[in-house]
């Protein structure tokens, strides 16, 4: 009997790994070692605590090739003690939320 293909975090459905980048015109403020970023279509603002604002740094400019999900996770345990499953997980999180927020852009 064969095991179903399970899609990884971070990787597409052709098996290519996904890689992103900062979306286009995003203001960002940081205050405390956290940040404040604001969408620039609809104006909306998004919190970043302490850990998501160390991924928005890791996150290049728009027009980069983009920084993978490994990459973030492997820089996030560098400083962070977590469970790599559990940062993995996390890091997949905030990117939805960050490009559903218009914050964050898968790269091209």
């Amino acid at each position: 009997m064969t095991q179903p293909t399970v899609e990884q975090p971070g990787d597409d459905m052709t098996g290519q790994v996904a890689c992103f980048t900062r979306a286009e015109g995003v203001a960002a403020a940081e205050m405390d070692g956290e940040t404040i970023l604001m969408a620039p279509v609809d104006r909306r603002c998004f919190g970043l605590n302490r850990t998501g604002t160390q991924v928005w740094e890791l996150l290049p400019p728009p027009d980069s090739a983009g920084v993978t999900t490994d990459h973030l996770v492997g820089s996030l345990m560098d400083t962070f003690e977590v469970q790599q499953s559990v940062c993995l997980a996390e890091v997949t999180r905030l990117l939805a939320a960050m490009v559903d927020a218009g914050v964050a852009s898968p790269a091209a």
